[in-house]
């Protein structure tokens, strides 16, 4: 008995560790500046209320030349067609679904960044 309540014990200690080191959860309204290979990008997104919300991918400084893209992600985990700006803004909306997740690029073949 006291071999399962420390074996127990120790799991529940691992299993506290690992979850205070994991990254901060990228969840809608996660609003910020990311950095990227040619420079920096503010990624911002959010509801308009139980359905539909919005994502804008904004260049911030750096020397990309790329066109920027934003998209969104619903509940459901369909993704609305990605919408590309110019090299300075794209900004993308919709009024149907539960929006989870702003997507942004920071160019056409940039890493996606969530907010």
């Amino acid at each position: 008995m006291k071999r399962h309540l420390i074996a127990g014990m120790s799991a529940c200690v691992l299993a506290a560790s690992v979850i205070s080191m994991a990254p901060g959860a990228q969840a809608l309204g996660n609003n910020r500046t990311v950095s990227r290979g040619c420079g920096k990008n503010y990624v911002a997104s959010n509801r308009w209320s139980d359905e539909g919300g919005w994502a804008q991918t904004t260049k911030v400084s750096g020397h990309c030349k790329g066109r920027l893209s934003a998209a969104l992600q619903w509940s459901t985990g369909y993704r609305t067609p990605r919408v590309y700006g110019d090299n300075q803004s794209a900004y993308t909306s919709t009024d149907l679904g539960t929006v989870v997740l702003g997507l942004h690029w920071g160019c056409d073949n940039c890493d996606l960044t969530t907010s």
